[in-house]
């Protein structure tokens, strides 16, 4: 009797296993079906969206034209400038356009140019200009504690592409006086270059602590704010670098954390989670 007993319990058992792997592979068959579903859903927005921007390029041009040829003749200076001055805009907007239509390339297979050294204060505040002339209605505000002379050694295409959705995503989400402070920090050796804005946050809370974005993990209230975040966040992990972000109700704050050996020159500043 006891034999059989301890024998019905070795059957229970392996039931019981069996139908826990079943149960697994269930589970893992499904996420793998969700994961190509929004895989899939990603193409095919990614798709859209470019085939959109491309289509832009030809009213933007003609735009550009009509605009340069209406300000050389008008004769009134005051309209003469201010059309020069919307031909300007539409230029800008149209090489946002091309820049846009460069990612893919960028992000194909993981494809990143070559590292080379740049002053990094000289690549953003370019980024500041084009930001002030696209949203004339904001009262933008840029911070800098970054040195002047502060050289980086990384794939400067890249990083400037990445620093431009995340300068621009600070001041599209702050409000109609963003204060956008950029610094670098130097966590355990790592070159951090940080933007943050004075904006209502992701609409998420991360209890003051960074928490790392990828594509992969990234939260759905991020994900909402647009598919410049989700480049940003494939560019970094294609540069080996990491995208950290910390929201508040205070504002938000994104760190691009740059390999050790892409740092030029010791920083003296402290990491922290304050």
């Amino acid at each position: 009797m006891g034999i059989a007993s301890l024998e019905d319990q070795r059957r229970l058992v392996l039931l019981l296993l069996i139908l826990s792997v079943a149960a697994l592979i269930l589970m893992l068959v499904s996420l793998r079906r969700q994961l190509r579903k929004r895989t899939n859903q990603l193409l095919r927005s990614e798709q859209a969206f470019f085939g959109m921007v491309h289509d832009l390029k030809t009213p933007l041009a003609a735009a550009y034209a009509d605009l340069r040829h209406l300000s050389e003749t008008e004769t009134d200076l005051d309209k003469a400038l201010a059309l020069e001055d919307s031909a300007e805009r539409i230029n800008l907007i149209s090489d946002k356009v091309k820049r846009l239509l460069k990612l893919p390339r960028l992000l194909q297979d993981g494809k990143i140019s070559d590292a080379q050294e740049f002053n990094l204060l000289s690549l953003l505040v370019p980024v500041e200009s084009e930001l002030e002339v696209s949203y004339p209605e904001k009262q933008i505000e840029f911070v800098h504690a970054v040195s002047s002379e502060l050289v980086i050694k990384a794939p400067k295409e890249e990083v400037e592409a990445l620093m431009r959705i995340l300068m621009e995503n600070a001041v599209k989400y702050s409000g109609e006086e963003p204060v956008i402070t950029l610094s670098v920090h130097d966590p355990a050796g790592q070159c951090a270059v940080l933007v943050q804005d004075n904006g209502p946050g992701l609409g998420i809370e991360t209890n003051n602590y960074w928490i790392r974005l990828t594509a992969g993990t990234m939260p759905r209230e991020v994900s909402g704010n647009g598919i410049g975040l989700l480049y940003a966040i494939r560019l970094a992990e294609d540069m080996k670098a990491v995208l950290m972000c910390k929201s508040t109700q205070q504002g938000t704050s994104m760190a691009l954390v740059l390999k050790p050996q892409q740092r030029k020159k010791r920083l003296r500043d402290i990491w922290t989670r304050q």
